[in-house]
């Protein structure tokens, strides 16, 4: 009886401390495993060594965690944190002062209009794509905005119980504020970052040192509220971003009717960013010409059935498709889009050559700014170029966050980036249920939510508010480890 209380108080404690990395390891293999097996079938979705890379990536990512579990699972913890009741203060204050230039820089309304953004989210998503570009100097507001209120959202969740009523009624005031903003652009990056970030800290609170049972209850019922309003939302967005849906709004308003004719501004916006060059005649036509018959069935089920850019479709006969029912068809095609077609851009990648693009690859944005002080255009050394080249236009697509980071390190060399990868998500776990450090959680929330979207993009690189995000809060989690590193060392 003893030494099965033991054994099932020892596999407790593996999960607990190697929750993170066995979660990472079914995203990354499992979105593989879709790209290679599920629905969508794409030209060169049995290349071995996109296989073997992955594999690699998956296991010097366990590697690197499993080295620093080790060392820290020796040490004896270190006392506890105190509340950041002043810092708290600081930034309730600077999100009240931002958070109406900040619904304007996001949305072009002075307060979120949620009731209108229902009616319509593909419009919304449309209208708030325009109004960042006509933000002028408040679009930085949005930037700055989305930087200060996460602290705020995560100290809010994580330590309610030791708020003070006027915290309390401020940070609920803050919070709703800003959430139904993300609600009223239409778009699901927002919410799922919310939801990435709510679900970090419930896992530290439920896998922490201390567990009040109250507590974790009250949390989970607010945590499942919330993914139950995040797919009930990402559901109604899918389903109106659909052409017909567009064009009757449209048709009746003449200035939606111009931001949808001003989306082709935004795609030559792309394309003169980053690149893009028509297909060639020379492109491999003997792969894709199995792919033409499947292909055109697919369009006559449903235009989101193909893709023309990638020669991809999705075989209706696949267990899964039939496996599902009715309305839950479209959302499986959908985000197993969203899952997958970003592999469709690594296994070109891959069999690219490799010239070091000294930067340009994982940091895209920065590419005018180096041309403009050196006179260098590295861009044409990255595989995003590469690619387009040859007739994919991977830059109106996606290509995972892994061509980015092989354009400067190469393919071989993610395999080190991957273990330090893994090394940081165990120091910054370990910190979090320890609560030894609010950066190091503060910080895990904005890492996971990058590492869940690598599927699409490495988005530090792509963008300066997601640059500032990210390293932002790498910066503050570096700063406090310091201090508290200072204060254990005074005594």
């Amino acid at each position: 009886m003893k030494e099965s209380m033991a054994n099932k108080k020892r596999v407790g404690t593996i999960l607990k401390r190697y929750l993170p990395v066995i979660l990472l390891e079914l995203y990354l293999g499992g979105s593989y495993a879709l790209y290679r097996w599920g629905v969508w079938v794409y030209p060169y979705q049995k290349d071995n060594l996109v296989l073997l890379f992955v594999l690699l990536y998956m296991a010097a990512l366990f590697g690197g965690y499993f080295l620093i579990e080790k060392r820290t699972s020796r040490c004896k913890v270190s006392e506890q944190m105190d509340f950041p009741h002043r810092i708290y203060l600081v930034l309730c204050i600077v999100c009240c002062l931002i958070m109406v230039p900040f619904c304007y820089s996001k949305t072009g309304s002075w307060f979120p209009r949620m009731i209108d953004a229902f009616r319509n989210l593909a419009v919304a998503y449309s209208t708030s794509a325009s109004a960042v570009q006509a933000a002028g100097v408040l679009h930085y507001f949005g930037s700055v905005g989305s930087f200060i209120v996460l602290p705020v959202f995560v100290i809010s969740y994580r330590y309610w119980e030791s708020l003070k009523l006027p915290e309390r009624i401020i940070s609920s005031l803050i919070l709703v504020w800003f959430f139904s903003v993300e609600i009223a652009t239409g778009h699901n990056r927002g919410i799922f970052f919310y939801m990435a970030v709510l679900f970090v800290v419930f896992l530290s609170v439920l896998f922490g040192n201390k567990i009040n049972k109250r507590i974790v209850l009250k949390k989970m019922i607010v945590a499942l509220l919330f993914v139950i309003f995040f797919v009930v939302y990402f559901y109604l967005s899918l389903s109106s971003r659909n052409s017909n849906t567009i064009a009757e709004v449209a048709e009746s308003d003449i200035s939606v009717k111009e931001i949808i004719l001003s989306s082709d501004d935004a795609v030559d916006m792309i394309i003169d960013e980053y690149g893009y060059v028509e297909e060639h005649d020379s492109q491999n036509k003997e792969e894709y010409a199995s792919y033409e018959d499947n292909y055109e069935s697919a369009m006559k089920i449903n235009p989101y059935y193909a893709d023309e850019f990638m020669h991809a479709y999705v075989d209706t006969n696949h267990f899964l498709y039939k496996l599902m029912p009715g309305k839950m068809k479209f959302l499986l095609v959908l985000g197993s889009s969203y899952l997958t077609q970003g592999y469709h851009g690594v296994s070109l990648g891959v069999h690219q050559s490799y010239t070091p693009s000294w930067g340009c690859g994982t940091f895209l944005f920065l590419r005018n700014k180096i041309k403009g002080v050196t006179g260098i255009d590295l861009y044409k050394n990255t595989l995003i170029y590469k690619i387009n080249e040859n007739g994919y236009p991977i830059s109106l697509k996606w290509g995972t966050a892994f061509t980015q980071w092989a354009s400067d390190v190469s393919f071989i060399g993610i395999v080190f980036m991957m273990f330090l990868a893994g090394m940081l998500f165990a120091t910054l776990w370990i910190d979090s249920i320890e609560e030894r450090n609010i950066g190091a959680l503060i910080f895990l929330c904005v890492l996971t939510f990058f590492s869940l979207m690598f599927i699409s993009w490495w988005l530090p690189g792509m963008s300066g508010g997601d640059f500032m995000l990210f390293h932002g809060y790498l910066a503050f989690w570096g700063v406090t480890s310091i201090i508290r590193f200072l204060k254990i060392k005074k005594g």
